[in-house]
């Protein structure tokens, strides 16, 4: 998927920036989020998340690089089904190479 873009000047120079890359995750995100972290410590890795709802996993992917820096997404096919989305995180820990 690609960004979306809006062009700035800045003293003189037109510049792509990203429309929104700042923006805090949605409610239900970081609610799932909460659901699949380690209750002891929200830095370790995450049980991983599976939909269908692509938008949703796109959300998640973007919830966990806000937090922890990083995720992992697979698709798999299901003929009868669609396309089953497996989002997870490997941790704050990981991803800042402590």
């Amino acid at each position: 998927m690609k960004a979306q873009t809006k062009t700035v000047e800045i003293q003189g120079i037109e510049i792509a920036i990203p429309v929104g890359s700042m923006d805090k995750p949605s409610a239900e995100s970081e609610r799932i989020m909460k659901v699949s972290q380690n209750p002891a410590n929200w830095k370790l890795p995450l049980s991983p998340y599976h939909t269908y709802d692509k938008s949703l996993a796109d959300d998640l992917c973007y919830c966990y690089n806000w937090y922890f820096g990083g995720h992992e997404i697979e698709a798999v096919q299901y003929d009868k089904f669609g396309t089953l989305y497996r989002v997870s995180s490997k941790g704050y820990y990981h991803y800042v190479g402590a």
